[in-house]
């Protein structure tokens, strides 16, 4: 499945739907009550902003280059047909770059075709001194690896201590080598089939494959980082096995009064503060039953004393005048 690739006005469209509502909410410019943001806070925004437009421009603006796509043929084509078609859309050999020459000279031998599909059109057209298998993925290698160390580097900046995302550095980081070292495995084990000339079935390009993903997940996960700590995923059984949890604010400890004295010792453990519980509990229980029985015999003691004097004047009654 290909990309949509967008012209320079669309993505410049594009990237103004996107970037109109982060200025909206970063300046507030219609905002009675501006509460200006921690100036890292702004940095890092307009950074990933800026990422953000960088990474749909290369993923939606430039793809990787291919003189099958851009000449509309086959890959099976025959090194004939392929000058042929070169020079009639240039209008004449003599417009034919030498850098293309070379290419095509290249891509008469059904090898060199295949690491074309493997390794691209810059390592066949740039690469003068290359002949063999290991002298392009020599050369092939130095340039996706350079996009991941930038993009470590981003997402380390994005995940600095202290700040809301610093706990998924390690996802992040662990995403991005294992993409690494699983983009490298199958460059150097995947099996490239051309068919035959006339065959209906088309070639599967490797190479355009590896780049659109890599650019993709460049695209995704400093996203998906920034909007992590918001969604609350590690809370669900599964993916909380592979989300960390975010990180427990300290709680400012209380001041305690210089001529009080903290009841549990600080060098305490759980076993010692779970035992004083319990001795605290087992003293406080009979207690509680004390003050129950008192309180109960407490009332009855002036219910009596209500009704004493009445009896007495009863009595008195009784007994009538001397």
């Amino acid at each position: 499945m290909e990309l949509p690739q967008l012209s320079l006005d669309a993505y410049i469209a594009l990237g103004l739907v996107i970037a109109t509502p982060w200025l909206y909410r970063t300046f507030s410019p219609f905002s009675d009550q501006k509460s200006p943001k921690p100036t890292r806070e702004l940095l890092l925004s307009t950074a990933l902003l800026l990422h953000t437009l960088y990474a749909l421009y290369k993923l939606l603006v430039s793809p990787p280059q291919s003189i099958f796509k851009a000449l509309d043929v086959p890959v099976n084509i025959p090194p004939d047909y392929l000058r042929a078609k070169l020079v009639e859309t240039l209008g004449g050999e003599a417009h034919v770059p030498q850098h293309l020459d070379t290419l095509l000279k290249r891509l008469g031998l059904m090898d060199l075709r295949s690491l074309y599909i493997l390794f691209g059109h810059d390592a066949l057209t740039t690469c003068t001194h290359c002949h063999s298998y290991n002298d392009f993925a020599l050369y092939a290698f130095p340039g996706p690896l350079l996009e991941y160390i930038r993009e470590i580097a981003f997402i380390g900046i994005s995940t600095l201590p202290n700040s809301s995302t610093s706990y998924l550095r390690p996802l992040g980081l662990g995403a991005l080598l294992a993409s690494l070292l699983a983009e490298a495995y199958w460059t150097l084990t995947v099996q490239v089939v051309i068919p035959p000339f006339g065959s209906k079935a088309s070639a599967t390009m490797w190479h355009e494959i590896f780049v659109q993903l890599r650019r993709t997940l460049f695209l995704l996960l400093p996203l998906l980082i920034t909007i992590l700590p918001y969604l609350g995923l590690h809370r669900i059984p599964i993916l909380g096995a592979f989300i960390p949890r975010p990180e427990q604010t300290a709680v400012p400890p209380t001041p305690v009064h210089p001529r009080q004295q903290s009841v549990i010792p600080q060098e305490a453990t759980l076993n010692d503060v779970t035992g004083m519980t319990l001795k605290t509990l087992s003293h406080l229980v009979p207690t509680l039953h004390l003050l129950k029985y008192s309180h109960a015999a407490i009332m009855r003691v002036n219910l009596a004393s209500m009704h004493a004097p009445r009896s007495g004047g009863r009595r008195k009654q009784a007994r009538g005048p001397l």
